[in-house]
């Protein structure tokens, strides 16, 4: 249903969709926010579908820190 609303005419396929709630760790606002890329992805590439090949490219956003820089 959120991917409903928030990826209107856009066709997320039931593995992605598993992939998003895997790297959301199942919480809410990053499951929107990674939604939100999906959307964003899909109109740059002018597609109406997200397959596991095309959510591969996109980075989904963990909420994780960065890593640290090497050397100090």
């Amino acid at each position: 249903m959120l991917a409903r609303m928030k990826c209107s005419g856009v066709e997320i396929d039931e593995d992605v969709l598993t992939e998003v709630l895997r790297a959301a760790n199942g919480r809410a606002r990053r499951i929107v926010v990674i939604l939100g890329q999906i959307r964003e992805d899909a109109a740059l590439r002018g597609k109406d579908r997200c397959t596991m090949a095309d959510a591969e490219r996109i980075r989904f956003y963990t909420g994780d820190a960065p890593a640290p820089r090497g050397g100090r």
